[in-house]
């Protein structure tokens, strides 16, 4: 939790070094239970997409987002955040990340770049990327000051 202007606002952090983002979709959903097909469906009903048309991307992308979602409105906040805190000097995941962002209608998704807003259920999503790795300099993609 903290303030972005003057507003309430939820921060996801998603910490990454040279793994993936989880499974494709595909390979989430196969073998799945009802309980997975369902979920699976509010998601997309949350980003307003199509079930059929998701398989190429990234499932923990779709739940890590929602939550930050969910969380600002749990605390009756309209600003959600969400930035990927990347440890890997080759940026090993970008290309799925922003093609899950691109999907939500949140394209240009890069290395020091804060995109948004775009509105979920009452709620305006940002996302980030941010690089750091032991033999670069920290960016980030949002100034964080203190009043």
């Amino acid at each position: 939790m903290g303030k972005a202007s003057d507003k309430l606002a939820v921060l996801g952090i998603e910490g990454k070094v040279d793994e993936s983002f989880g499974p494709l979709v595909s390979k989430w959903l196969d073998g799945g239970s009802d309980g997975k097909s369902q979920r699976l469906a509010q998601l997309c009903a949350l980003y307003r997409l199509e079930p059929h048309s998701i398989g190429h991307l990234r499932y923990q992308l779709f739940h890590r987002t929602a939550a930050a979602i969910l969380e600002a409105k749990r605390f009756k906040s309209d600003t959600a955040i969400l930035i990927v805190q990347s440890f890997c000097p080759k940026s090993t995941g970008l290309d799925d990340a922003s093609a899950f962002f691109n999907a939500i209608g949140l394209p240009g998704l890069g290395a020091g770049k804060l995109l948004g807003p775009q509105p979920f259920d009452g709620v305006e999503l940002w996302v980030g990327w941010a690089n750091d790795s032991a033999t670069s300099n920290v960016t980030y993609p949002i100034d964080i000051s203190h009043p």
